[in-house]
């Protein structure tokens, strides 16, 4: 095997942060690599991707980016603050007929009460408007996965939904139609230390030249290989060989699932059946 055979859509990436363009907290350390690092997320697959903002200046970036690429922490915000806006924001989706895309750390209870309380109880909500949604970077418990299954929602997991026991135990509960997969680049990267690393010891050695290839620190930085410490899209093939392995289904059959279940839940009509898939 020596390309990879999986296409992806990376469901949560955070190409706006300044690491791939070389700065680290206002410091450069390396040339802007963007370019690079996205061919490296092509070459393994990736035919898509979703580019978050958290910010209105952020989101304005991520639209730039992708016209241009074809391709639980209260001392930020209340708790108060958080459920306001969290509010507005199911609004919105229920206004406009959007599908969610949402974030719980530490809040379980609160979230599913909001949610519920808002329409979203059942089916995603779309007896209210909405279009169903995914909870990005999943890491609840497995009793959580259950519930918020049967509400109507999808899961996208990344390293950080892998990376301790109970992570996993918690993946597994993830129906493989309610599945998708991300990095949350440059965030969430998959390390030695994690519990889904050992999972990692059967990925035929083409496909970790691939997807997991050997990084170099930023201060010794040259052109072709990835930073360490900084996770890319190219990484997503990683994930997915580690559900395959706790879904218990061929590697071929959850990576198409899951670029199902991401095109439909977010309409992305335009990758149906494998055309145009070159996108961001």
């Amino acid at each position: 095997m020596t390309a990879p055979t999986a296409r992806f859509i990376d469901v949560g990436v955070n190409l706006t942060d300044p690491v791939f363009r070389g700065l680290y907290r206002g410091h450069r350390k390396h040339e802007d690599d963007m370019s690079a690092m996205l061919e490296r997320s092509k070459a393994a697959g990736v035919r898509s991707m979703i580019i978050t903002g958290t910010s209105l200046k952020e989101s304005k970036q991520a639209v730039q980016l992708a016209s241009e690429l074809d391709y639980d922490r209260t001392h930020f915000s209340p708790v108060a603050t958080q459920q306001k806006y969290f509010r507005m924001q199911l609004a919105l989706a229920k206004k406009y007929h959007l599908p969610l895309f949402l974030h719980s750390r530490a809040a379980h209870a609160d979230f599913v009460r909001i949610l519920k309380e808002e329409g979203f109880g059942e089916d995603g909500g779309r007896a209210v408007g909405g279009n169903g949604g995914v909870v990005h970077s999943f890491t609840g418990l497995p009793e959580q996965a259950v519930e918020l299954a049967e509400m109507g929602f999808h899961f996208s997991v990344n390293g950080c939904s892998l990376k301790t026991e109970a992570n996993l135990d918690a993946s597994e509960q993830i129906p493989l139609d309610r599945l998708m997969l991300e990095t949350d680049a440059p965030w969430c990267s998959m390390r030695p230390s994690h519990a889904s690393w050992s999972h990692l010891d059967g990925l035929p050695r083409k496909l970790r030249e691939i997807y997991l290839p050997r990084p170099v620190k930023p201060e010794r930085f040259k052109e072709g290989s990835p930073v360490l410490g900084r996770n890319e899209p190219a990484a997503i093939g990683g994930v997915a060989w580690v559900m395959h392995l706790l879904l218990d289904v061929s590697f071929k059959d959850l990576t198409e699932q899951a670029w199902k279940n991401t095109v439909e839940v977010f309409g992305l009509t335009e990758l149906k059946d494998g055309q145009n898939e070159d996108s961001a």
